[in-house]
C-alpha cells in the first residue's frame, strides 16, 4: 500500500480523477483483502492464538489506515 500510494503522490501530472481518486481506489487491494479475512477470522475463532494475533496486529494496521488519511500530498493531490 505504501508503494502504490508513493506513486501517486509522487505522480508530476497534475491531479486528475483517473490519477488520483481511481488510483486510490486500487491502491491497497491485497492490505484490505487480507483484513477482511483476517477480521472475519478473529470473529468467528476468538481463540486465545487468534486474540494474541488481534491484539499485536491490530495496531499495525490502524497505523497503516492513519497513513492515509494523515498523508498530506495525497491530501494536497485529492
Amino acid at each position: 500500500q505504501r508503494k502504490e500510494l508513493a506513486a501517486i503522490t509522487g505522480n508530476p501530472e497534475a491531479p486528475t480523477f483517473a490519477n488520483t481518486i481511481e488510483a486510490m481506489e486500487r491502491a491497497g487491494r491485497t492490505l484490505q483483502r487480507v483484513s477482511v479475512l483476517f477480521n472475519v477470522m478473529t470473529s468467528n475463532r476468538n481463540t486465545p492464538e487468534y486474540q494474541a494475533l488481534d491484539r499485536e496486529l491490530s495496531p499495525i494496521l490502524a497505523a497503516a489506515d492513519d497513513e492515509v488519511t494523515f498523508d498530506e500530498q495525497l491530501f494536497a493531490r485529492v
